[in-house]
């Protein structure tokens, strides 16, 4: 008797042991994103595309105001400069040409969508058109790009986090 009762102790021991384990298991999850742009030309063997500026390419803020009622419009943007070089030797390209191919937005993690009037680019302070026809960057030098306010208000809500991604495409280099 004194054995099963030992041995009934220990089971239930056991039992309890692997229960206060199981109670620490718990589900967690992850958000891993990755981000990137089918380019719509093959890149080069001649020219690139260098950043002449301080803020990344990839890193620029915008800062937003208003509010849920009446909505949210850009106020400020970072500047993201570029220009054109040779990659031989990184000689700068006396003339180019330069469009927006693509203006895209995420708000609140949903999925990109195209801009319709929520956001304008601007390059030297002029507003970009998307797929409108090229401009000419003569003597060469930098182009500045920032975000400016559209002429609709973007539909976001407080706290929402916004990427906005132009995609500019530089042809005719001389």
């Amino acid at each position: 008797m004194k054995r099963k009762c030992k041995l009934l102790i220990a089971g239930a021991a056991l039992a309890l042991s692997s229960t206060a384990a199981m109670a620490a298991v718990e589900d967690v999850t992850g958000t891993f994103q990755w981000i990137g742009t089918v380019p719509t030309s093959i890149p080069g063997t001649e020219w690139k595309i260098i950043n002449t500026g301080t803020v990344n390419h990839l890193a620029g803020t915008v800062t937003f105001s208003g509010n849920d009622a009446d909505g949210y419009e850009v106020v400020d943007s970072s500047e993201l400069k570029f220009s054109v070089v040779t990659i031989a030797d990184d000689t700068p390209a006396p003339n180019f040409d330069y469009t927006l191919t693509n203006l895209i937005f995420s708000a609140g993690g949903g999925f990109m969508t195209s801009v319709t009037n929520e956001f304008t680019i601007t390059a030297d302070g002029t507003p970009l058109v998307q797929n409108a026809a090229a401009t000419t960057k003569t003597g060469g030098g930098d182009v500045a790009l920032k975000v400016q306010a559209g002429t609709t208000t973007a539909t976001l809500t407080a706290g929402d986090e916004v990427v906005i991604q132009a995609v500019i495409l530089v042809n005719n280099q001389a």
